[in-house]
């Protein structure tokens, strides 16, 4: 057994229950049609909020005045909830939260408490925009799951940038255990909140994969570098395999698929496709490939009718079919250079059945 107790503790696993705010949870997914022309965004899944947590510098304007200004400027034309909250001093869940040191972890605390004001929440970085308003929330809610979270492009990690979480049980513990493993973390390269949110998945979707969970438990535990923390992102992915859709519990989207993605892929280009950009950290419209592809900042006095406060760099604005080949002939880069450590086949360079054995099977 290792030091989480692993080994024979299924109660140390997050176990789905079907209540939830809004309602019970549904056996196919509800669909819903793309945004057209800025038009209205049906409230087919309830409420739904943005979860911004901020820093002081964040909340004095210092830092990511662009990223928050597109998000103040679509706010103006949709009918979704903005909270943003001071992860240093949050009255509502001082008490609760103090145990966490680290913001980071504060942050998942902190939304499990306004979570219950809403049925859907949506937790952005500070660093997150939006360059086409023309989408709602809603076109990424898939009400057969609690938790959507969405695969990293450069690294393959499932990003802790932002994610969405019903107001239910699952989610709500989801959040709280993923504030936990603070406690776990340990002196070496952790990945903070990112790094043992691939452990906290791992242990949520296959509990029973006693081994694996080891196994990859054990990868975290002796990681000293980035180069060293991709072996526990490439453990954790082939323990999950090709399954992207836990129902119940869990969804995660493919590179690129998801509501967000970094805007660095594609030099800030986007196509009618895209909704959300990550790593937007400046204060003003610069020139460099990082710049988000505005000509002026977006103005929210001026948004909420149609296009208006938007002004975009057209030549930033492109068809599906250049930003397919840019990201074909990135995920061919990232590949060729990623970590020799996260390249390794675990089930052959690690034991299968070697420690647990006769037990492996005991929580299947």
């Amino acid at each position: 057994m290792n030091s989480l107790g692993l080994w024979n503790n299924p109660k140390s696993v997050l176990v789905r229950t079907s209540k939830t705010r809004f309602g019970q949870q549904a056996v196919e997914r509800t669909p819903y049609t793309r945004r057209n022309n800025m038009g209205p965004c049906l409230a087919k899944f309830g409420k739904v909020t943005i979860f911004i947590g901020l820093l002081k510098n964040g909340l004095e304007g210092k830092k990511y005045r662009v990223a928050q200004s597109s998000i103040k400027c679509y706010l103006k034309g949709v009918n979704y909830q903005l909270i943003t909250v001071n992860l240093q001093n949050d009255e509502r869940t001082r008490e609760k939260c103090q145990k966490y040191k680290k913001y980071l972890f504060k942050r998942h605390c902190i939304a499990a408490e306004y979570l219950k004001d809403t049925d859907w929440m949506l937790v952005l970085d500070a660093d997150i925009g939006v360059v086409n308003p023309n989408h709602c929330i809603e076109e990424w809610i898939d009400d057969r799951v609690d938790v959507i979270l969405y695969e990293r492009f450069f690294n393959s990690e499932i990003s802790a940038a932002s994610f969405m979480i019903r107001n239910s049980d699952f989610g709500r513990d989801f959040l709280m255990k993923w504030a936990d493993r603070e406690l776990t973390l340990h002196k070496r390269w952790h990945g903070l909140d990112n790094g043992v949110l691939h452990l906290h998945v791992l242990d949520t979707l296959i509990p029973d994969a006693i081994q694996e969970r080891k196994n990859c438990h054990d990868v975290w535990l002796n990681a000293t570098s980035y180069e060293t923390y991709m072996a526990v992102v490439s453990c954790v992915r082939q323990a999950l395999g090709a399954t992207r859709l836990w129902p119940g519990k869990l969804r995660f989207y493919r590179k690129a698929h998801g509501w967000v993605r970094d805007g660095t892929l594609t030099s800030n280009k986007w196509h009618d496709g895209d909704f959300m950009f990550h790593l937007w950290k400046g204060n003003n419209i610069t020139t460099d490939y990082r710049a988000p592809p505005f000509t002026e900042m977006p103005d929210p006095k001026s948004c909420g009718n149609g296009k208006n406060g938007w002004h975009w760099n057209e030549t930033k604005h492109v068809d599906v079919e250049e930003i397919k080949a840019r990201l074909a002939r990135y995920e061919k880069s990232a590949g060729e250079t990623y970590s020799s450590y996260g390249k390794q086949v675990f089930f052959l360079t690690m034991p299968v059945i070697g420690q647990c054995y006769p037990d492996c099977e005991q929580l299947t």
